[in-house]
């Protein structure tokens, strides 16, 4: 009898181990065969160097075979440095990025930034990015690129006076910011200077390289003694300066602030023409200056115009260039 009762306790308990067992193994999942993968695509993925002021994106493809939990990533300027600098993890739910926590696939446009800005400059940024399943399995991605930060020079509001003006000195150096007179310009700053202003009843109020046939032909009206005051024997460096027109606002050329925005503003077409002429307050320019010069480029802003005769023409102009 005791033997009888000692074996249906063991069966008991067996049965009992066999049950919980089940149990156990109903409430675990198991993992799936396939990991979530995450993939970083698009035009600029491969690029490992932007500029302030640069649009930064990129197409992010993901799959989750246990279904979307969620799409997270964490930003580190200068990682492992002395300086690093680690933002606090982004966590964004499936409908933060287009979908549901159904979905096991899919893809979005990833903004990092509409415009970088001035504080990145010269530093190197890094995205750790992730996509999470139910079951709180990763697949991770990184994209480490510089922010390099070029910066342009803006000059004060400088005063020019036409070649009839007593007063204003009519030469500028546009990389010092500096005027001459015509004497000052002829004897001693000519290589120096990158280009003058003249008023015509024909140009008007006008902006033009030495080298411009309707300066020489201004000046040498305006000063005694010389048919050929802009002219070869005379100059001994006439920087050519070229010059092309643009649709620029008085506030877009205001806005720009590094080289990168600068170019852009600058444009594809290649500056060509001796001068700029019929100037108004609020005209934007663009220039190139010559070889000898660096061929730096940049902007010019008419601040206003002056004068009534020859003797009071006047223009005030502001010059951003490159470094």
């Amino acid at each position: 009898m005791k033997n009888l009762l000692k074996s249906s306790f063991i069966l008991l308990a067996v049965a009992s181990m066999t049950f919980l067992a089940s149990c156990g193994d109903d409430d675990t999942e198991e993992p799936l065969p396939d990991l979530p993968s995450l993939t970083l695509s698009g035009e600029l993925s491969s690029q490992t160097s932007f500029e302030v002021g640069d649009s930064v994106a990129v197409a992010v493809t993901f799959a989750t075979p246990g279904e979307l939990s969620g799409f997270n990533y964490q930003v580190t300027v200068n990682k492992d440095s002395a300086d690093e600098s680690v933002q606090t993890k982004v966590f964004q739910g499936p409908t933060d990025i287009g979908y549901t926590d159904t979905d096991v696939s899919g893809g979005f446009n990833f903004i990092f930034s509409s415009a970088l800005s001035e504080e990145l400059g010269g530093k190197t940024v890094t995205i750790d990015f992730e996509v999470v399943d139910k079951q709180d399995q990763l697949g991770t991605a990184s994209w480490t690129f510089e922010v390099t930060y070029n910066p342009i020079v803006t000059h004060e509001q400088t005063l020019l006076g036409g070649q009839l003006n007593p007063d204003e000195e009519s030469f500028y150096n546009a990389v010092d910011n500096m005027t001459y007179g015509y004497a000052s310009f002829r004897d001693e700053n000519s290589a120096s200077t990158d280009f003058l202003f003249f008023y015509g009843n024909t140009n008007g109020y006008t902006i033009s390289a030495v080298d411009d046939a309707d300066a020489n032909t201004a000046f040498s009206s305006a000063i005694d003694g010389t048919d050929d005051a802009l002219g070869a024997s005379i100059i001994e460096t006439r920087n050519e300066t070229r010059f092309v027109t643009t649709a620029l606002s008085p506030e877009e050329f205001d806005a720009i602030s590094n080289e990168s925005a600068l170019l852009d503003a600058y444009g594809d077409v290649s500056a060509s023409s001796t001068k700029v002429n019929q100037l108004a307050t609020d005209a934007v320019f663009a220039f190139e200056l010559a070889e000898g010069r660096s061929s730096k480029k940049g902007l010019v802003k008419v601040v206003s115009t002056g004068g009534t005769a020859g003797a009071d023409r006047t223009i005030t102009i502001l010059v951003k260039i490159q470094e």
